[in-house]
């Protein structure tokens, strides 16, 4: 989130909180393409993923396990639509500079 400020990418407003700027990200035209793109790949709806973007960063603090360098998405700890919701958060920004490190397990 800091990232796409810093690229220019969205404005923030620290008083707003960081799922805001998450939602922010949401209405680019980069997050809606890898949005279409992946519920196609994971054969998912639309209409289930797009709760779980309004949620998508308290459900990662709960999931939050020490720091190796990458972000690791374990199905086993969200729906299928959750970890969908948030594997479309960290594609849209793996190719920016600075962009964070992630895997899916």
């Amino acid at each position: 989130m800091y990232q796409a400020c810093l690229l220019g990418k969205i404005t923030y407003n620290p008083k707003e909180g960081t799922q805001s700027a998450l939602d922010r990200i949401a209405t680019t035209p980069e997050f809606k393409k890898i949005f279409k793109s992946e519920i196609g790949r994971r054969g998912l709806r639309q209409l289930d993923i797009l709760p779980c973007l309004a949620t998508v960063y308290h459900d990662l603090s709960k999931h939050a396990n020490g720091n190796d360098g990458f972000i690791t998405l374990r199905t086993k700890d969200r729906s299928k639509d959750e970890h969908a919701a948030l594997a479309i958060f960290l594609k849209v920004q793996e190719k920016w500079i600075g962009g964070l490190k992630w895997r899916e397990v």
